[in-house]
């Protein structure tokens, strides 16, 4: 159908950066004769016995065998390598299990996971969950033989609950998929279950597609297709970038090492050169694939709109197909039913006259004026960093002390400051992270009677002044030689803090003229009309 066409393009993308899967259960069957399920073990000999079964050896649920083959070549058809393992009793092999599957994209479980205890498979997930990243994306698959999957999905998203994971909570979608964090959960049913939800039913071959499927539709976007793309070609180019950086060149790394007035900044200088790099093969891999382009926004907007007008406001609208040409030529050479001053109408129409439009706009801001810092790096106080006072002002502030200023530090020294106020027009802006999901559009300080100047000790042994933090989950601070704090709040993109940086040194440059008055008015009338 026309309107599946986006779901289809990004399920292709999300075949290309799937690469692994892992399948964990206790029944398996390697092939049709003989059927294999847990390990095999030497047989002992053994006198026969005229003893009755015991009563253990007969309550046992009659095996389920999972087929690995078809399962496996399911996988390797959409170019995906699926490991098998099958678990083995005791604490110790929950810890093995959660090493083999910690790189896999996709994961597969059985509900249970022990014919002899019945023990169900939640102690393993809250393992290997407990031990992921808090963003670590990936899919998580129940795929059992039992018939009560609501019952299934609510003691998942119980025991979800049980692990109290800063920034992520459980919640059961309509579609009975369950997301916690970037994780989502997914229960389908073994070709042999009794289960009433017949829809949930997978055979092994159909299980890849399906799960592809399911992976795709937790980055279905524009904008995380781009990402997918980008970072697919980064995994598919590493052998490119070690053979700009290979070892032949260790020589020449140490030499510049030991040439550095703080060799220990070595280290870093790669990684801007790595990330170079990256930035090549990235542009390269979205230039080709073109994830986000036009015909890819084209499917967009038909799978949203279908064929309804996008509704900019009450006295705003325009059919898809002008909107289109608007996307393809921009604003200004086609702006449709908005003028060039209605720009701030856009994402409310494409977000559907979402309430949170706005909101929208200050959070695509924020991300391309702030750089992500992973949660245990150092935070350093150097141009770029925007920190807040915690008394009862908060002002917000941006420091604009250079880098080659902030380290080598051996004494104390004084960092420039610019505050961050309120917006108003004609002046330069960033849009601030004020807390979760939110932030504040403010306007930098360029007078200079408003800068600010504070004093730190630098960390001696780092020789430059880090923020630091009671505890794993409290907030980073910096803290001058009055007592004064400061919280961290983030830090800006490289080229975005260098721009202001130039902003400051334009307005201190300019050289104060006294000319004759009626010729200053008219050069500034001519240049009005050029």
């Amino acid at each position: 159908m026309e309107a599946d066409r986006f779901a289809q393009h990004c399920r292709k993308i999300a075949r290309r950066f799937l690469l692994t899967a892992v399948l964990v259960d206790d029944e398996l069957s390697v092939s049709a004769d003989p059927h294999i399920h847990g390990e095999l073990e030497e047989p002992e000999q053994v006198v026969p016995s005229r003893r009755a079964p015991t009563s253990e050896k007969l309550d046992l649920a009659p095996p389920r065998l999972i087929r690995v083959d078809p399962i496996t070549r399911s996988f390797a058809h959409h170019g995906m390598v699926c490991g098998v393992v099958s678990p083995r009793e005791g604490q110790k092999d929950h810890e093995d299990i959660a090493k083999a599957v910690a790189r896999a994209d996709i994961v597969i479980l059985d509900w249970q996971l022990s014919r002899t205890t019945r023990a169900n498979a939640l102690p393993l997930l809250t393992r290997i969950l407990g031990e992921d990243q808090p963003h670590r994306l990936r899919l998580i698959a129940f795929y059992t033989g039992e018939p009560d999957h609501p019952s299934i999905r609510d003691e998942i998203a119980d025991c979800l609950g049980d692990l109290n994971a800063r920034d992520r909570a459980a919640s059961i979608g309509d579609d009975g998929t369950i997301d916690f964090g970037a994780c989502r959960i997914v229960v389908y049913a073994k070709p042999d279950s009794r289960t009433v939800e017949r829809s949930a039913i997978v055979a092994e071959e159909d299980l890849a597609h399906r799960l592809i499927g399911d992976f795709a539709d937790m980055v279905e976007g524009l904008l995380p297709s781009l990402v997918l793309i980008a970072l697919a070609a980064v995994r598919e180019n590493v052998h490119r970038v070690l053979e700009r950086f290979g070892r032949d060149l260790d020589p020449a790394f140490l030499a510049h090492r030991a040439c550095l007035l703080r060799p220990t900044d070595s280290e870093q200088h790669m990684v801007e050169q790595i990330a170079s790099e990256l930035h090549g093969i990235m542009d390269d891999a979205v230039a080709t694939a073109r994830p986000a382009g036009i015909g890819a926004i084209e499917q967009w907007m038909t799978d949203r709109f279908g064929s309804a007008p996008v509704s900019f406001s009450n006295r705003h609208e325009a059919p898809v197909p002008k909107v289109l040409e608007m996307l393809k030529h921009g604003l200004k050479e086609r702006p449709g039913p908005l003028g060039l001053r209605k720009y701030l109408l856009l994402s409310h129409g494409f977000s559907g006259g979402a309430d949170n439009s706005r909101e929208l706009d200050r959070r695509l801001a924020s991300a391309m004026d702030f750089r992500q810092v992973v949660a245990n790096t150092a935070r350093q106080l150097s141009i770029g960093t925007v920190v807040r006072e915690t008394g009862d002002d908060g002002t917000v502030l941006l420091c604009v002390t250079p880098s080659c200023d902030s380290v080598r530090l051996t004494e104390e020294s004084a960092f420039v400051f610019l505050p961050l106020r309120d917006p108003s027009e004609n002046t330069p802006q960033v849009v601030v992270p004020t807390g979760r999901d939110q932030y504040r559009r403010m306007t930098i300080s360029m007078h200079p009677s408003q800068w600010r100047t504070h004093t730190f000790e630098p960390d001696p042994a780092l020789q430059c002044v880090v923020a630091n933090r009671s505890g794993p989950d409290q907030a980073f601070t910096f803290e001058d030689v009055d007592g004064g704090e400061y919280l961290w709040v983030g830090e800006l993109k490289p080229e975005f803090a260098q721009s202001i940086a130039q902003s400051i040194a334009d307005r201190m440059s300019r050289v104060p003229l006294n000319k004759s008055e009626w010729l200053r008015r008219s050069e500034s009338v001519g240049m009005r009309e050029n």
